[in-house]
């Protein structure tokens, strides 16, 4: 660690602890860019899936409809033969059994009609449900579209924000005596913008561990001083600390 001899501007450290706190601020924002895409893309991808579902229920109740309508017009065919066949009855037995085939075909079928109109009365539910969807659908494209375009935008400023605020980090880096700039590196690899703190009411401004007296002298000189607990670069507030 830095010699606690190594003087630092308290100045010097609250501009880098500002610096600091722009740069995460921003970076933050940039990565927080894609995952606001993400979200108006899944929820597009929901509504995508609804419209899916809503057509596939449609198709099935169509089948269904289909398949009841064979059913039935199967049946219409069994009557008329069966009607040919009691034309020609040869007698009253062979008459009354198929009289009773038609009957009981035609009570299959009007069972079978209820069911048809029934089913027809829900593919109308569901084509509306269907419409319902795609309008969901192309409202969340629209949203995710938009999004994509404003976040493409901000991201474009908040790339060359951090750009500006990359070369300023740097130049007062530069500013920094050359022997803590290891520890400095290390610090803020490890903690970003909470690599540098100001003391708050004899307590670090970072993790609020109280300072020894000792820590606070080396701080009124403007000594190289980091926190006993989380290891933050601390300084003197600038209306506190005294020339050496």
């Amino acid at each position: 660690m830095a010699s606690m001899a190594t003087k630092i501007e308290p100045a010097l450290l609250q501009t880098l602890r500002r610096i600091l706190i722009q740069k995460e601020d921003v970076s933050s924002q940039i990565e927080n860019g894609p995952r606001q895409i993400k979200v108006a893309e899944n929820a597009q991808n929901l509504a995508n899936q609804a419209v899916d579902d809503a057509k596939d229920k449609l198709r099935q109740l169509k089948m269904a409809a289909d398949e009841k309508q064979l059913q039935l017009d199967s049946r219409d065919a069994k009557i008329v033969d069966f009607e040919n066949k009691r034309a020609a009855a040869g007698s009253n037995k062979e008459y009354q059994l198929l009289n009773d085939q038609i009957a009981a075909e035609k009570a299959a079928n009007s069972v079978l009609s209820d069911e048809i109109l029934e089913i027809l009365e829900k593919i109308d539910v569901q084509e509306s449900d269907v419409a319902k969807c795609n309008e969901t659908w192309e409202a969340t494209k629209r949203e995710s579209e938009k999004i994509a375009a404003q976040v493409d935008a901000r991201l474009a400023t908040l790339k060359n924000d951090l750009e500006l605020i990359n070369q300023e980090l740097k130049t007062n880096e530069e500013k920094l005596p050359s022997d803590i700039m290891t520890d400095y590196r290390r610090i803020v690899e490890a903690n970003n913008e909470n690599a540098i703190a100001p003391i708050d009411d004899n307590c670090c401004g970072n993790c609020y561990t109280m300072l020894r007296p000792n820590v606070i002298d080396q701080l009124r000189i403007k000594k190289a001083t980091f926190c006993p607990s989380c290891g933050c670069i601390l300084y003197m507030p600038m209306s506190d600390s005294v020339a050496n």
